[in-house]
C-alpha cells in the first residue's frame, strides 16, 4: 500500500497572495483547520497594541477556508518563488501527478484592524 503525502499543514509565503496557512484536505477537515491554525498563530484572536511585531488576527470561519491543489516539486518550475533549491511543495492543478487537496487560508485576510 502507498503512504500518503508527508504534508500536514505549513504556511506559504512569497506569492501575490503573501502568507497562506495550508492543510492537507484528506488528512484534517475544514474544523480542524481552523484549530490548526489558531494553535500555530498564537496571537490570533488577541488585541494587540500598535507597536506589536504583528497585527491581530481575527479566527477563521469554515467561510474564509477556501479549497486548492499542492504537490512536491523535485526541482520547483522556473515561474515559482522558492528559497529551496532542493525543490519544495507548491500549488499546482488538480490534474498534476502527486497533486492533493489542500485547505487554504489567507493569512492576510484574518487580519484586524488594531483601533
Amino acid at each position: 500500500m502507498k503512504s500518503m503525502s508527508k504534508f500536514d499543514y505549513m504556511e506559504f509565503t512569497g506569492g501575490a497572495d503573501g502568507a497562506q496557512f495550508v492543510v492537507h484536505a484528506k488528512k484534517y477537515t475544514k474544523m480542524q483547520a481552523v484549530d490548526l491554525f489558531v494553535q500555530e498563530y498564537p496571537y490570533c484572536g488577541r488585541k494587540l497594541t500598535v507597536g506589536d511585531r504583528f497585527s491581530g488576527l481575527r479566527k477563521p470561519t469554515i467561510a474564509d477556508i477556501h479549497d486548492s491543489w499542492v504537490r512536491w516539486y523535485i526541482k520547483m518550475p522556473d515561474d515559482i518563488f522558492n528559497e529551496y533549491p532542493d525543490g519544495g511543495y507548491s500549488f499546482c492543478s488538480n490534474s498534476e501527478r502527486g497533486s492533493f487537496p489542500v485547505w487554504v487560508i489567507n493569512v492576510g485576510e484574518m487580519k484586524e484592524e488594531i483601533a
